[in-house]
């Protein structure tokens, strides 16, 4: 075998690579910014101090289709209050657990996602009662 024959294999190897790598990002690439989705957030009505809650954060298109996978962060605001709320990033369509805090009363859960600015912004808001 002579090197330029090498030497061209070594280049469509090398193009494939970089074609894979694209193909690679753009399925890693966000699926949306907060304003092109409407925003739903099912939690339970109640949930027992101490125990685990298990929630579902969902995003819709615009023709309505629920749109898995879009990147959010939530925070809580248990009962009593805290100078520092739970925070944690989720992912539409996947359940997400949190163990509520220890004191009864109403909890506030506030849903954020990365606007086209590239800030946080608010897309929903639930608040919820920890018995």
């Amino acid at each position: 075998m002579s090197r330029t024959c090498g030497k061209g294999k070594e280049e469509k190897v090398k193009k494939m690579v970089v074609v894979g790598m694209a193909f690679l990002a753009a399925g890693c690439a966000s699926r949306g910014v907060a304003e092109d989705f409407k925003w739903k957030t099912e939690v339970p009505a109640s949930v027992n101090k101490g125990l685990d809650m298990v929630f579902q954060v969902f995003a819709t298109d615009g023709a309505g289709a629920k749109v898995q996978g879009v990147k959010y962060h939530y925070l809580v605001q248990w009962p009593g209050g805290s100078a520092t709320p739970l925070r944690r990033m989720g992912r539409t369509g996947e359940n997400e657990k949190v163990r509520a805090g220890l004191q009864p009363g109403t909890a506030l859960m506030v849903v954020t996602c990365e606007d086209r600015s590239g800030n946080q912004a608010k897309v929903d808001e639930v608040k919820f009662e920890v018995k």
